[in-house]
């Protein structure tokens, strides 16, 4: 029979099943309410949850630090989290809590930077940021903000004066906190910080009592910056990127003007509407963040002051066979080409894009193996052809896509293979996306009154005021040909 709990540890564990019997009962409570709250309540609603949630934060600190006491400097056999059968505090979190392992470092820290703890001598030894943990204890501040301040104050006890310390703590906790610190009846005038902001305030603070100033750490920042990538096991190619502020803040407004959009917002009228059912660009902004790289550095690589290699701008070969081209332009499936530099086997639609535009090279090959052409110059939209698209699409003209002329690539709307001319009425402005996308038959461009407009193959249901109806007689805006 399981030995019941007595004294402290009775009243201890009593209190937290009152607490958990509470939160129950509310959430019961909610599910029956929440429909029927006004704004005002409802509001008033999700900051109670926030303040249950900090409060759980702050019993979880509690019990990090005392994890962490009888555990840290202790002979094996006193090890807490040890008896429990836990190598060690963070392990014992992770798994009791179910928290990540980052949570549970958090938790750690948290409790290390704002909690008194006790000294070798036996004498204690305040708190390092004793305002950051008064904000903590009582509920006021969350274990993200606390956080977002300890990355970019957790040395400057070491660093800065004592009184600068102090008053950055001050300000950032205040602007974390908000009105929470006043009574819950007050009037609100001051909203709380979120992590994100009060972490960019914090490092603001952080530089401005700096004594050595930013220079020693940007020192630090240039040695550690780096950019890797490798292949996965799939194929797929993965790589993590490093950088400085300014180097991030290049690469910030870079993806900014590729994946924003071109008109600022505005209400539209019926026909926009409309014409919004066509939108064939659902890339999430990921997504879009990698093609503009691709696209960036493609483009880059074509400039005439980069490194040459034999003599060339850096160029990508796509092996692909006569037959595939053939065969997939009838609808056969399973077709591919190979990449020449890594042998990786990609589908042959991106061949047949790749030969529209001929910015990266595909060498068609024949039943011998031998190439037949690697594009021809008429093949190719000539520069001045390129000129007149540029005037009259003005970008990539999938609806929805943001990339402009130069970023884009001329395609054959009637491929070349089957007899289509290399000229203004057969040609059009995509990105690499949407023109992949036009050769994979997910997109396709068709002919409407005033020029080609790209539209996608099967046509997406959209739900307007809770009614499913089906998008046919939807004219986008076209611009002429002519």
């Amino acid at each position: 029979m399981a030995q019941q709990p007595t004294g402290h540890t009775s009243d201890a564990l009593r209190s937290l099943d009152i607490a958990l019997d509470a939160i129950a009962a509310a959430a019961g409570t909610l599910d029956a309410l929440l429909p029927h709250l006004d704004d005002a309540q409802r509001r008033d609603v999700v900051a109670r949850v926030g303040d249950i949630g900090r409060g759980g934060d702050a019993l979880k600190v509690r019990v990090a630090d005392d994890l962490a006491k009888r555990h840290d400097g202790l002979p094996k056999d006193e090890r807490f989290p040890l008896c429990c059968g836990y190598k060690d505090p963070l392990e014992m979190l992770t798994a009791e809590l179910g928290a990540s392992r980052r949570t549970a470092r958090q938790l750690l820290r948290a409790a290390s930077a704002t909690r008194a703890s006790i000294g070798i001598t036996g004498a204690t030894v305040p708190a390092r940021f004793p305002i950051l943990g008064g904000a903590l204890e009582t509920g006021a501040i969350s274990l993200e903000a606390v956080g977002a301040v300890l990355d970019a104050l957790g040395d400057a006890p070491d660093r800065a004066h004592a009184d600068d310390v102090a008053a950055a703590e001050e300000a950032l906790v205040a602007s974390a906190i908000g009105d929470r610190g006043t009574h819950r009846d007050d009037t609100a005038t001051d909203a709380p910080m979120p992590p994100e902001l009060l972490a960019r305030l914090a490092r603001m603070w952080r530089d401005a009592m700096d004594p050595d100033g930013a220079e020693p750490r940007y020192e630090r920042q240039l040695a550690e910056r780096g950019f890797t990538f490798g292949t996965r096991p799939d194929g797929m190619v993965q790589g993590r990127l490093v950088c400085t502020p300014d180097q991030g803040a290049v690469l910030a407004a870079a993806f900014d003007a590729f994946t924003g959009p071109r008109t600022k917002p505005r209400f539209q009228s019926d026909d926009e509407r409309a014409a919004a059912a066509l939108e064939v660009d659902d890339r999430s902004r990921p997504q879009q963040m990698v093609d503009a790289l691709i696209a960036m550095v493609g483009r880059s690589v074509e400039q005439r002051d980069v490194p040459r290699v034999g003599g060339e701008a850096p160029v990508v070969v796509v092996h692909v066979a006569k037959q595939s081209l053939e065969a997939a332009a009838t609808g056969t499936p399973g077709c591919t080409a190979t990449v020449e530099r890594t042998g990786d086997c990609i589908p042959v639609h991106l061949a047949a894009a790749m030969l529209c535009d001929g910015r990266i090279q595909s060498a068609v090959t024949g039943a011998d193996g031998l190439p037949l052409h690697l594009g021809r110059t008429d093949r190719l939209f000539s520069r001045a052809q390129r000129r007149a698209l540029a005037i009259r699409d003005g970008g990539c003209r999938a609806p929805g896509c943001t990339f402009p002329v130069g970023w884009t690539e001329a395609h054959h709307i009637v491929p070349w293979e089957a007899g289509g001319p290399t000229d203004l009425d057969n040609g059009i402005l995509l990105c690499s996306h949407h023109h992949h996308e036009v050769h994979r038959g997910t997109l396709e461009v068709q002919w409407a009154s005033g020029g080609w407009v790209v539209v996608p193959r099967i046509r997406r249901p959209r739900r307007i005021r809770g009614f499913s109806r089906r998008i046919t007689g939807a004219a986008p805006q076209l611009q002429p040909t002519a």
